[in-house]
């Protein structure tokens, strides 16, 4: 274990143990406290208080998923689940790089070489954490760097155990809730209502709650009416996401500010899912990053300011994954065939239309000159745009959509307006809709106001023209959206 102090601040950090927390204290005030998790066999029972979710965080279905035409298995990773979970980072041991009384720097590469290390994770990284205490705060950086070939999916976060007593209070805002089906995977975003609604101090006596909330405020607070102090949570707009489980049995409340929802990539329908494609980037180790999770512990008399930091470096180097990344696999065919003709088709001819008309004289009374520059420069933005969405792109196949009744990307939905008419229309990326075939924008607000519906639900389309009921008649994931029964 190396431990670090500063003043009454003090940390244990377990190298050895996936770079985990073994406790933080302030003084005689436990703020995390360590938890035994005989299901997390990785830490071999060993108590924590904490420890980093990289290079994802929380569940992954069945450990599968496709990314880019290729498909990923990943192995259980925790007692008694059929998913894989929090990533693998937890799992190892680091190594030090630097070690003083108030500071250390870990680091762990994962470099898949046998089947059981991809079954872990399936592309290479380099993750480090950086402790460093000053006064009375603690502060954590993370960095994290895809050092692979290709982009890779990733989210992260950090898992903290708060000491739960029954003085507690917990308070933050949030659009809504993803509630769980029986798998532990989210099943539905209901609003963050009535027993959802944190936004007022509750107690957390009787809570008993393992779910993902969508839309936080980026700040929470824990009160300990007791004991005279609040610790505040707080995190930048990256962190679109705040998990919270807990339970009367438990001696901790995990409130985990994370960038991804649960399960985000099977959910690219979401548009505030969190999932991030990091590309391939070379970094040097240590290097600055910024500071995107806070939490702080605040006396309710008197302010003391025990900060915990995560920090994630690189994120110039990243594409964030929004809605204009995802295509499906046809829409991504047609964008490389595009991409094709433009470099070995019209590219040369315009060329060669420009070097003839370069021979004729002066250039700048020449007209096929002038055009053949200016269709050239056009040709090569016109290229770089399909290289840059194509390398960044997240292709997902509808066809192997197992939820078929219900509408997410690349569904073909049939629906009736409030005149009787009929229609049909396909939710594609927003790179590859075609309009007049009846395909939509997913980030369009028909898109999204079909978005998780099943055949026989009314909604409403809200646009500048007013509020228009629809009838969602049906739902499938064929290929051609139009059918000859259309």
């Amino acid at each position: 274990m190396i431990e670090l102090q500063s003043g009454q601040n003090t940390i244990g950090i377990l190298p050895e143990t996936g770079a985990a927390i073994a406790f933080w204290r302030d003084g005689a005030t436990d703020i995390l406290v360590p938890v035994p998790d005989p299901n997390l066999e990785a830490q071999h029972d060993v108590a924590v208080a904490g420890y980093p979710l990289i290079p994802y965080s929380n569940r992954i279905a069945q450990g599968r998923f496709s990314l880019n035409g290729e498909n990923y298995r990943l192995t259980p990773n925790m007692r008694g689940e059929t998913h894989s979970i929090h990533g693998n980072a937890w799992e190892h041991e680091w190594k030090v790089a630097q070690h003083d009384v108030d500071r250390a720097i870990l680091y762990f590469d994962h470099k898949p070489q046998t089947e059981r290390d991809f079954a872990e994770w399936s592309f290479p990284y380099r993750a480090v954490l950086s402790f460093i205490l000053t006064g009375d705060a603690l502060q954590i950086e993370i960095l994290l760097a895809n050092r692979g070939d290709v982009p890779q999916p990733v989210g992260f976060g950090y898992h903290p155990f708060f000491r739960r007593t029954p003085d507690m209070r917990v308070a933050f805002s949030a659009r809504g809730v993803w509630e769980n089906d029986a798998a532990h995977l989210p099943a539905v975003l209901l609003p963050s209502t009535g027993k959802w609604d944190f936004s007022k101090a509750k107690s957390v006596d009787t809570l008993n709650v393992d779910h993902c909330f969508a839309g936080w405020a980026h700040e929470a607070r824990l009160s300990y009416l007791d004991a005279g102090y609040d610790v505040v949570i707080s995190a930048t707009s990256l962190f679109h996401h705040i998990v919270m489980f807990t339970s009367p049995e438990k001696p901790f409340l995990a409130l985990e500010a994370v960038t991804n929802m649960n399960d985000a990539i099977h959910h690219p329908e979401v548009l505030d899912a969190g999932l991030t494609i990091l590309k391939p980037v070379v970094t040097r180790f240590p290097a600055p990053s910024p500071t995107i999770l806070t939490a702080t512990r605040r006396a309710r008399h008197k302010r003391f300011p025990t900060d915990i930091f995560t920090e994630c470096i690189d994120m110039a180097e990243t594409t964030s994954s929004h809605l204009g990344t995802y295509l499906t696999p046809g829409g991504a065919d047609r964008m490389r065939r595009g991409l094709n003709a433009l470099l070995l088709e019209e590219r040369p001819k315009i060329v060669e239309i420009v070097s003839w008309a370069a021979g004729n004289g002066d250039r700048s009374e020449n007209g096929d000159y002038i055009y053949g520059k200016r269709r050239l420069h056009e040709i090569d933005r016109r290229i770089r745009f399909l290289r840059k969405r194509l390398e960044n792109a997240v292709i997902v196949d509808p066809s192997r959509q197992e939820k078929r009744n219900i509408v997410y990307f690349g569904a073909v939905v049939d629906y009736i307006d409030e005149e009787d008419r009929t229609h049909r229309v396909r939710i594609v990326g927003s790179d590859e809709a075609r309009i007049d075939q009846g395909e939509i924008r997913l980030i369009s607000p028909l898109a999204q106001t079909l978005l998780r519906r099943r055949a026989g639900d009314e909604v409403v389309l809200k646009s500048a023209k007013g509020e228009t009921t629809l009838e969602i008649t049906s739902i499938s994931y064929d290929d051609d959206v139009s059918r000859d029964d259309h």
